[in-house]
């Protein structure tokens, strides 16, 4: 049997095509698994360029579809009406202490950061998705135990000429040292 593998990764590519996992080029293989059994371990060559945030190992804590009102958007009549925003937030904290303990001291407080969020997007308006999650990423990443965070925030129903049910952003950011 034959098996061929290559990189999908969550990191963030740069400009520069220089290396593209999609490109039969770019795969790592064949790889020959005759007389081996279980999974193959494959350290893959890729560039530290792509190797952004190291995503695929960490624990996470999930918070999805917290609803919130805000005033937030470009136009005059969406920070005088408001509108509904959803936010999703990935938490990168090593769960081992807490899934040992069973302590809440020991893990990210999901209140706590609700109560993070919601003061950023029911806060000061700003123009942009984009600004508003950067917000959330630079707040939510003041707690200590959180390594990364990925934050998707969604504006439903975006006053667009045409057919659209929403538009959103999606930011990762890391701890900065």
């Amino acid at each position: 049997m034959v098996l061929w593998l290559w990189y999908q990764g969550f990191s963030q590519p740069t400009n520069d095509a220089a290396w593209n996992p999609s490109r039969p080029i770019d795969r790592i293989g064949p790889i020959s698994r005759i007389g081996l059994s279980g999974p193959i371990h494959v350290a893959l060559p890729v560039p530290s360029r792509y190797r952004t945030l190291s995503l695929m190992d960490d624990d996470c804590i999930l918070l999805e579809q917290m609803v919130f009102f805000g005033y937030h958007g470009a136009y005059p009549a969406e920070r005088e009406l408001g509108q509904r925003f959803i936010v999703d937030l990935a938490l990168g904290v090593d769960l081992e202490p807490a899934g040992a303990s069973d302590n809440l001291d020991d893990t990210v407080n999901y209140a706590r950061i609700f109560d993070v969020v919601r003061g950023v997007v029911e806060g000061p308006p700003c123009n942009l998705l984009e600004a508003v999650a950067g917000r959330i990423a630079d707040a939510v990443l003041t707690e200590e135990r959180i390594r990364w965070c990925r934050v998707r925030l969604a504006k439903p129903g975006v006053a667009i000429p045409g057919s659209l049910a929403g538009a959103a952003v999606q930011i990762t950011r890391g701890r900065k040292t």
